[in-house]
């Protein structure tokens, strides 16, 4: 296996939320190893969001904001070497999520 092919097999066994897809990549063993990366990488994401969402984050409490903060990282992950750079969408994430629409909706006749 070639180092790109390698670092792109690891890549995606860190952002892949299915387990046991590591050893399929690499050899028998290498999950747990890779479960550590992987919840790195998730928790990096997180407080990122978190940085730049403070007020949704209150919003929507600490249990919500991390529900759909998952959502969020498992359908766009990183396409940036700079974390800092993640998240511009997330706005656009929420505002499609039919479990939010009904708050919003409460939320915009409460400022009337």
């Amino acid at each position: 296996m070639s180092l790109k092919t390698t670092l792109d097999a690891f890549e995606q066994a860190i952002c892949s939320p299915q387990e046991g897809k590591a050893e399929a990549i690499f050899c028998k063993g290498t999950e747990g190893n890779i479960r550590v990366y992987r919840n790195n990488y998730l928790w990096g994401l997180i407080h990122t969001l978190e940085r730049y969402y403070l007020t949704t984050k209150a919003y929507l409490g600490q249990e919500n904001f991390l529900f759909f903060a998952r959502e969020y990282i498992q359908r766009t992950p990183s396409s940036s070497p700079n974390i800092d750079a993640y998240g511009a969408l997330f706005a656009d994430f929420l505002n499609l999520r039919d479990e939010l629409k009904e708050r919003s909706e409460e939320h915009t006749s409460e400022l009337q």
